[in-house]
């Protein structure tokens, strides 16, 4: 596998991956972060220990969802070939613009969540393909990647609405100011959307001043799932994970567990919940030299959004984009805005609306 700087003259190649051959942590490897099975969250008891769990460690994973393997790995396929093409090629499916619900490829380190976040100059060490964007036209690179990224973002939509039905139930059930009401079931389910897109992280020399792979930051979703697949190359007794958590200043690794689901709580749920729910820090930490010949990592994240026209009440999550809007004076702590007006403010300075 290749180890040294990339270059236009001489582009990538990602065969195909296997993922019954690839080298899956066990779950028992997660330590004390909750997985929970989408077929036991029926009975009262059930959602009372579901959402005890998930609030006090604010990330958990989902088992038996609903989503075919094979589905999950004809998409992560037809990424790695379009990432396998030259730039010239990929380049043909580069969006015209810099709007904030585009899709389309965007090429190694062109994108940085350090300077989105405002924490540093830091671009990310990966290449990504949106490939679905609520009331966007998107154009393929060809039919089969169209009908495979069609078809999971349907199903990943059905699974996020669920699971949310889920929470909110769930939620009811403990001590809280959240209401499941016909507003939330309306403009938080039914008109809910995902976001989707692949991320490739290349084992390749890391950018000296990048601190992360990707910079640390809470999503600006109300949900995210994520679906890992363990570093290719070679086993290893003590093989790279790039994803951590962090909570209290301490950094905590999570790795790929086959037949799971990663989700993280993003900035939106923690201000329609006022902070009962809260966001969860998070990134990508940089391979060790020893560790980089090894540490190709690849994830479909899908982002979850309510209606553009929901209202929510701001509370403050620091160092988070919407508190740096509110510390810019766009915003209000506790001023209610709808989430159109809500990621202008917050993302102005990079993107158009």
């Amino acid at each position: 596998m290749r180890t040294t700087n990339y270059d236009l003259e001489n582009p990538f190649n990602f065969p195909p991956i296997q993922l019954d051959r690839l080298h899956w942590f066990s779950k028992e490897s997660l330590g004390d972060i909750p997985v929970v099975d989408m077929q036991k969250l029926n009975s009262k008891e059930e959602l009372t220990a579901f959402i005890n769990e998930v609030l006090e460690k604010k990330i958990f994973c989902i088992e038996n969802h609903g989503i075919e393997e094979y589905l999950i790995e004809e998409l992560l396929n037809v990424h790695r070939a379009f990432f396998s093409l030259s730039e010239e090629e990929k380049a043909k499916f580069v969006p015209p613009d810099m709007k904030i619900d585009v899709a389309g490829y965007k090429g190694f380190k062109k994108g940085s969540v350090a300077k989105v976040s405002g924490t540093g100059e830091s671009f990310d060490q990966l290449m990504q393909y949106v490939f679905s964007v609520h009331n966007t036209d998107v154009t393929y690179p060809n039919e089969t990647f169209g009908r495979v990224c069609k078809l999971y973002t349907e199903k990943v939509t059905a699974l996020i609405r669920l699971l949310l039905e889920k929470l909110f139930d769930a939620l009811q059930l403990i001590p809280s100011d959240f209401t499941y009401t016909k507003e939330v079931q309306e403009f938080f389910l039914e008109k809910g959307f995902t976001r989707n897109m692949t991320l490739l992280y290349p084992a390749v020399e890391q950018d000296e001043d990048a601190r992360e792979r990707m910079t640390s930051h809470y999503d600006t979703s109300l949900i995210t799932i994520l679906y890992q697949i363990p570093t290719l190359g070679k086993f290893s007794e003590d093989p790279y994970i790039g994803f951590e958590l962090e909570e209290e200043g301490e950094r905590i690794p999570i790795p790929p567990v086959r037949g799971t689901f990663l989700v993280n709580f993003g900035e939106l749920i923690h201000h329609l919940t006022n902070g009962v729910v809260e966001a969860n820090y998070h990134g990508v930490r940089i391979p060790t030299e020893e560790e980089l010949p090894e540490s190709e990592r690849m994830t479909i994240v899908s982002f979850y959004f309510p209606d553009p026209q929901t209202k929510l009440k701001l509370s403050k999550i620091k160092g988070s984009i919407s508190y740096n809007a509110i510390q810019n004076g766009d915003l209000k702590e506790g001023q209610e805005v709808t989430l159109e007006v809500l990621r202008k403010a917050m993302f102005k300075k990079y993107f158009t609306y």
